[in-house]
């Protein structure tokens, strides 16, 4: 009969495709975000003594990372989805495979007598075990990603701690020495920079 909710055939190959484009896409608008983020922190670091103009910057950097976040969210559900349409792909050409060796096996079975038979039905019989062990394997649900937030928050700490920029110098906590106490040089040095 069919399927009538769905009388289309869809196929596995098409969606991968799309959903690689959807990442591609993805990936281009996250690198365009860094970019941005990059450029509002150089402008922070340059306007370090303006601070409403680096209120400015720092809020847009804050809107550009949670657009960032999401994109990186929506991509990493792209990749999930495309993972396990890959598997059905994978699935869907062991059935078939399954399928057309049933079909030799019949016509097989109608040529040759039954002892040779019985022993070549034995060892496709250990192949399809094997197979469908293979492909149990292959199916088992991986919606949940174990990810430890801990070794991930790790992870970025170490990322933090090689610097991206390079940090402000120190300011002197000694105060600069008295010209009248400083060497008779350094005097005549001073009084022919200030002429």
């Amino acid at each position: 009969m069919g399927n009538l909710c769905c009388p289309k055939s869809v196929k596995i190959l098409d969606c991968i495709h799309q959903l690689q484009d959807v990442e591609d896409t993805l990936q281009q608008l996250i690198r365009k975000y860094d970019t941005q983020i990059d450029k509002h922190k150089r402008e922070v670091l340059s306007k370090i003594r303006d601070k409403r103009a680096c209120m400015i910057h720092l809020r847009t950097i804050r809107i550009i990372k949670h657009h960032k976040m999401n994109l990186e969210t929506r991509l990493a559900g792209c990749l999930n989805k495309r993972y396990h349409l890959e598997s059905l792909n994978v699935t869907k050409m062991h059935i078939q495979a399954v399928k057309t060796t049933t079909h030799v096996f019949k016509t097989f079975l109608q040529q040759h007598d039954i002892e040779r038979v019985e022993a070549l039905q034995d060892s496709i019989a250990d192949m399809i075990d094997q197979a469908c062990e293979i492909n149990e394997a292959l199916s088992r649900d991986t919606h949940d990603v174990d990810m430890d937030d801990v070794d991930l928050e790790e992870e970025y700490n170490q990322l933090v701690a090689s610097p991206e920029y390079p940090e402000f110098p120190t300011v002197p906590d000694n105060p600069l020495p008295d010209a009248k106490s400083t060497s008779p040089l350094l005097q005549t040095e001073l009084t022919r920079v200030a002429v």
